[in-house]
């Protein structure tokens, strides 16, 4: 109940600025707005910390509420044998705005190449794939890339529920994972409190001093990385429309500040679990 006044009377704060600065010149109009903007973030970390702290249920998935699956993303395999290089969007476009091509890295394999390229899986490590869909594709070609690791995938919506208890006794009985991997999972998530959840699940799962590595994708241009979320409710997806980096204080709210960091370059978040 504190902690929700604290989060009232920031946001009071901050339409009083808003309203103050109306009558200002245009100087110190920006000089109050960038104070209530302070002021608003730090409502959002205390909001993202209370929901971070919420009990959660023993059964990984048990109560999930989430009003679009985006189940319809995740309808292709990958053949580990070939596979050539990350998708290509947009290379040739007749918009406004001359912008780039999209070399989609969060997507299948070309969403692990990093965890590769920079050694954050060992020969050894237990790697949980966390709402990595209903194949497997992905994680053979992790496993044959790192000899040694196993990847195992955990679905609420893709896999049954036998399977998903099965991987849930599997990380206990090795006294967690040693890397969690999410690959393009935030960015379908509608509800900011399912993404918490699911940042929080990945960090439940992990051994003291596991990694984290939240893959994002942003969306095609002219929307990418807009921050207008959108909604297909004929497939049942959603779309986020975020940079890696927007995501941040969500992951801040689990994991802790400096515990972790986003690099908007690879669509990456990583975080480092605290070690008892």
């Amino acid at each position: 109940r504190e902690r929700r006044m604290l989060a009232l009377r920031a946001a009071a704060a901050a339409s009083c600025a808003a309203l103050v600065a109306l009558s200002c010149s245009t100087q110190r109009r920006l000089v109050w707005i960038g104070w209530a903007r302070r002021v608003l973030a730090a409502a959002e970390k205390s909001a993202l910390r209370q929901l971070a702290a919420r009990p959660r249920p023993a059964s990984w998935f048990s109560g999930l509420q989430q009003s679009l699956t985006s189940e319809a993303t995740n309808t292709v395999d990958t053949d580990p044998n070939a596979f050539t290089g990350a998708t290509v969007y947009q290379a040739q476009h007749e918009l406004a705005l001359p912008y780039p091509p999209i070399h989609d890295d969060t997507e299948a394999i070309a969403g692990l190449l990093d965890l590769v390229d920079q050694r954050m899986v060992k020969a050894g490590d237990l790697v949980l794939n966390l709402g990595g869909g209903a194949f497997d594709g992905g994680p053979r070609w992790l496993e044959a890339r790192v000899p040694g690791s196993k990847v195992i995938t955990a679905d609420p919506f893709r896999r049954t529920e036998a399977h998903n208890l099965a991987v849930q006794e599997q990380v206990a009985s090795a006294g967690g994972a040693d890397v969690v991997i999410s690959i393009s999972v935030l960015n379908v998530i509608a509800e900011v409190a399912n993404r918490v959840d699911h940042i929080a699940l990945a960090h439940a799962a992990l051994r003291p001093g596991g990694l984290a590595y939240f893959k994002t994708w942003a969306d095609l241009w002219p929307e990418r990385g807009s921050g207008i979320g959108a909604a297909d409710e004929s497939r049942g997806t959603y779309q986020v429309r975020r940079w890696a980096n927007a995501y941040l204080p969500e992951v801040e709210a689990v994991f802790g500040e400096g515990q972790c960091f986003a690099d908007v370059t690879t669509n990456t978040i990583v975080a480092v679990k605290k070690g008892d």
